[in-house]
C-alpha cells in the first residue's frame, strides 16, 4: 500500500528529497542567521529542519509551507524572500 502511494507521488513529482546542494544551501542559510543574528543562538539548532523543508518549498514551483509554527519560518524567510508560508488556522479554516 505505502509502496503504491509513494510511486503515484514519485511520478506525479510530488515528493520533495533533499539533494546534496540542498543540505549545503540549508547550512549556508543557517550560517547567515548566525552572522546576522537574527535569531538566537540556541534558535539555530532547532531551525536547521525547517530550513531544509524552507528550501525545498522554495524549488519546486507553486509551492508554500502550511504551518503552526509560523514565527520559526518567519525567521527563515528573511534568508529565503521567496518562501510562502500558510498558516496552519487560516489554510484549515
Amino acid at each position: 500500500m505505502y509502496s503504491t502511494w509513494r510511486e503515484k507521488l514519485k511520478k506525479s513529482n510530488r515528493i520533495l528529497t533533499p539533494t546534496e546542494n540542498d543540505i549545503w544551501e540549508t547550512a549556508k542559510t543557517i550560517r547567515r542567521l548566525y552572522l546576522n543574528k537574527t535569531a538566537p543562538q540556541s534558535k539555530l539548532v532547532t531551525l536547521r529542519t525547517d530550513a531544509l523543508i524552507a528550501r525545498l518549498s522554495v524549488k519546486q514551483k507553486d509551492s508554500f509551507i502550511v504551518t503552526d509554527d509560523v514565527d520559526d519560518f518567519q525567521i527563515i524567510k528573511r534568508e529565503m524572500p521567496k518562501l510562502k508560508i500558510i498558516s496552519a488556522e487560516d489554510f484549515f479554516a
